[in-house]
């Protein structure tokens, strides 16, 4: 693919058969900031439930969501290795997993080995 003097390859493995390849472009306008995107919008990401986007609005914020939903300092304080949110923006993508029911699955689909 050429892009101005730049010839490019993007590619993903094809999820209906592995063994052949996907090449395409993603527009970076199309992805949204979690450490500022509303709730409302927060909910229409992929596999994300109204409870957990919640739980990543509470994570990032002061304030908890105004659902009633979502995981708060309680929440994580009673687990065996206990620890509270961060109430500040997210650093990396990792940091979600610390979110309440944020799972592998859900953070990193289909590109579970990250290459």
């Amino acid at each position: 693919m050429r892009i101005g003097d730049a010839h490019v390859w993007v590619l993903t493995p094809d999820p209906e058969n592995e063994q052949n390849y996907l090449y395409g472009l993603t527009d970076e306008a199309g992805k949204i900031d979690i450490n500022t995107a509303a709730l409302t919008m927060l909910e229409l990401l992929p596999n994300i439930t109204p409870d957990i986007a919640a739980s990543i609005y509470n994570w990032r914020g002061t304030a908890t969501a105004s659902s009633g939903l979502g995981a708060t300092d309680s929440d994580y304080t009673q687990l065996p290795d206990p620890y509270t949110a961060k109430h500040a923006p997210f650093e990396t993508v990792d940091e979600l997993a610390l979110v309440k029911d944020v799972t592998p699955e859900i953070l990193f689909n289909l590109d579970r080995n990250r290459n």
